[in-house]
Formats: structure tokens, sequence, C-alpha cells
């Protein structure tokens, strides 16, 4: 059997190396003798009986394992097959929920509302999902749960204007969970917690649908970031509506960005955050420019989630970040698939009022409809091809690059090439290796 070497990095010291597998996105404790083999076959193509001739030569340092047999026992050392990742490539995806827009209405005037703030600028009205669509596209959602718990997020706009639509889209799902012909989805609502009530929270419990509140780090960025319709202040209000939803015993989560301007002493005032409100989870949002859907930065926000994580993890508290995919790939060992999958080909597809689909958290429109059987078409860039974070990325995001005129987000490439070595650097904080030779995967 002709054999190759897989696409591999190396960290770490040089007495006590890590490899990296770009293809089966594994990381391992590796001993001197596993990465002199590796570079010797570098660019080579093999047999078994040469493999064993290197091994032979390379094997010694005090290591009394059989060098060749772990590099083939860890998918480092494989078949000879063209493992080139195509340039245009499309993979079923598989949709495990809805971020569903039931308003751009909203009580509040966000200047960076990355639901409306396109159509403010288009000077477009903002719409609200009619109880027509709501009802059409409940029914139409059942077919994706019959298997699967799907996860449906009510989303806006403020979503909790209109409990009216909330309402009758859970109850079509109720009743095709009762006739068996959907598992019981999971239920979520993101809300600006400006206008919570006792009606409200009545509301939210008896369906039990978890609520995430936006809040930013301090008042200050609140108050600049998150203003009323008539311009006002609205910290106090927010902090007292998350305060009555954790009262209720409805543990809510926290979702705050870092905007552009603001990470001079940022995680500071993200320790004095948790300390004030003392959330159970929260979520870090990724800061992006409007028009282009580009990030705003890439290794200064990569630098900057890992001081928060750190900070979240010293006090129990889970974080949801850009970070999290790159971790459930390589938790999993799936290979990210889309710029907007969550793990492999999960997708978690939005919703406009009108009811037409988009994969971007961002983009309200009709560029990608939903279809059946579902596909994930990324166009790679010529540089994907040879970089050791693609799989954790997913690729080039076709909406920005329909949008920029470019190919790749230059911040974007920044902050997945950069997660390796953080990763590398900072294993206890999100796992630990294993201390056994016997058990050498990390991941």
């Amino acid at each position: 059997m002709r054999l190759a070497v897989a696409k591999y990095s190396v960290y770490g010291s040089k007495q006590a190396p890590l490899i990296w597998c770009a293809d089966t996105l594994r990381l391992f404790r590796a001993h001197p003798s596993h990465v002199d083999l590796l570079a010797e076959l570098a660019d080579r193509v093999f047999t078994e009986k040469d493999l064993k001739r290197f091994s032979r030569r390379t094997v010694g340092n005090n290591f009394d394992g059989d060098v060749h047999r772990d590099l083939i026992a860890w998918g480092l050392i494989m078949p000879a097959a063209p493992l080139e990742l195509a340039r245009d490539q499309s993979e079923r995806a598989e949709i495990v929920g809805f971020r569903i827009v039931v308003t751009e209405q909203c009580n509040l005037s966000c200047p960076a509302c990355f639901s409306t703030t396109a159509l403010r600028l288009a000077k477009k009205p903002l719409r609200t999902m009619s109880l027509e669509t709501v009802e059409k596209l409940a029914r139409e959602i059942v077919q994706y749960g019959r298997h699967r718990t799907v996860a449906m997020q009510f989303f806006g706009g403020e979503p909790l204007l209109y409990l009216d639509r909330i309402d009758r889209a859970i109850a079509i799902w109720n009743e095709a969970a009762e006739r068996q012909e959907m598992c019981p989805p999971s239920l979520s609502v993101t809300t600006n917690g400006y206008a919570i009530n006792a009606r409200i929270i009545s509301f939210l419990k008896k369906y039990s649908i978890e609520v995430g509140v936006s809040i930013e780090v301090d008042e200050n960025a609140h108050n600049f970031n998150r203003r009323s319709l008539t311009g006002l202040s609205t910290y106090s209000e927010v902090s007292a509506g998350y305060r009555a939803l954790s009262a209720a015993g409805l543990q809510p989560h926290i979702l705050l960005t870092p905007y552009p301007g603001q990470e001079e002493g940022f995680v500071r005032k993200f320790e004095l955050f948790l300390d004030r409100f003392q959330p159970t989870s929260l979520t870090i949002n990724t800061p992006f420019e409007m028009d282009t859907l580009a990030w705003l930065s890439g290794s200064g926000h990569l630098a900057l989630l890992l001081k928060c994580h750190r900070l979240a993890q010293e006090l129990q508290i889970s974080v949801d970040s850009a970070l999290t995919p790159c971790l459930a790939a390589i938790g999993h060992r799936r290979r990210r698939l889309s710029p907007h999958a969550t793990l492999g080909g999960d997708i978690m597809v939005s919703v406009d009022p009108e009811g037409h689909f988009s994969f971007s958290t961002h983009k309200w429109d009709s560029m990608f409809r939903l279809s059946t059987p579902l596909t994930l078409e990324t166009q790679w860039a010529a540089e994907c091809l040879s970089c050791e974070a693609r799989y954790l990325c997913g690729g080039p995001n076709k909406e920005f690059q329909a949008l920029s005129g470019k190919t790749l987000d230059q911040a974007k490439c920044d902050f997945h090439q950069g997660f390796l070595p953080l990763l590398v650097e900072n294993l206890g904080l999100f796992e630990e290796l294993p201390s056994s030779s016997d058990d050498i995967e990390a991941y």
C-alpha cells in the first residue's frame, strides 16, 4: 500500500512537541521521534516497507514505543489518496435550529443594531411577521424536528413586543409533538430586557423559554449603544429586567459585544460585570462591519476572548464566543463545512419577517433560500488549500464575498490562524491533555 503524510503542524518545545493534524482535527502529545520521522517522510509517497526502514533509523532518544505504528494509528500517515480540498465544495447540511425574526420593530434605537441598521440606511420600513406567516412557517418547520430536538430562537428587533406571534408558533409545535410528528423543540428568546414585566415573565415560564438579555459591559457602553427611542439611557431598566428574570428562576443568559473603541480596559470591566450580574452563562459577540459582514478585529479579538474565557472559567461561568465552533470541531473531530455551521454541517437558519431564509445571522434577505436537500456552497480561496485552520473556520463567508467583492476576510483569517497557537499555549483553559503515554490523543 502506498502511504503519505497528512498535513500537520508542530507546536510546543522540541523536547515535548504537540502535533496538530489539520485533516483529522486531532492534537497529540508526541515524542521527538514522531516529529523526526514525519519530517523525514514529508512530501514523499512511500510503502509500509519503506516506513519500517525509516522508523528503524529514527527511533531512539529513550523512546520505547513503535513510532510508525503510532503515526498510522493517529491518522498522520495514511493511504496516499488525494486529500486536497476542492475550491468549490458543496456539502450536505443539517438544520438544527431556526432563528426567527418575529419583528424588526423595537423599543430601543441602537446605533449598531445588525438586524435593522441596513434597513434604516436604505430607508426601508421595519417589518413584523404576520400571523399567517407565523403559522405557515411553524408548520413547515415541523419536518425538521421529526428525529431530533430543533432549537427555536425568537429574535428581533424586540420579539417580546409580539407575544401573540410566539404563542401561536409554540401552539403549533406543541400540537405536532402531541401527534408525535416532531420532537418537542427547545425554545429561547433574545431580548433587550427593557420592558420586562410580570406578564412577560409568566409567559416565559409557561413555555419554559430560555431567555438571553443583551447588556453591555458597563453603564456608559450600554447607554451609548442601547438608547431608548427618545435617546434616553436604558441601563437601569435593563438591569432591573435582568434581575426580575433571575428572581423568577429563569436564569437568563447574557449577550454582550466588545464594540470597536472599547477594547482598552475591557477585561477589567468584564470582571466587574461578572461580579455585578453573576450570570451562569453568557455570549461574547463578534463585532462586524455592517455593510460587508467583515470582522472588525482578528488577532486582537482573539486575545481579548482568551482573557474573558479565563475569567469566566474561574467563576464557573459558561461562555459562548467565536472560539466555541473551533473548540467544538476539535472536541467532536468534525470538520466545519461552512462559516455558518456551528459543528460540521449543522446550521442555524435565520428567517426574516416575510419568511425568507438566510444562513447569515446579520443579513435578512433572500440571497440564500432554503432548499431541500440543503447544501452548503463554499467558495474556497486558493489560500484555504494550505491553511491549517480551514476546517475550524469553515471557509470564506459567501455573503461577505458578494457584499465586499473580496475573496477573504483577513481579520477572520487572522483570528482562526491564531487560534491553534493560542490553544496549545492555554490547554488548561480548554481541556487538559491526558498524562498517560498510552492515551496520547488530546481531543
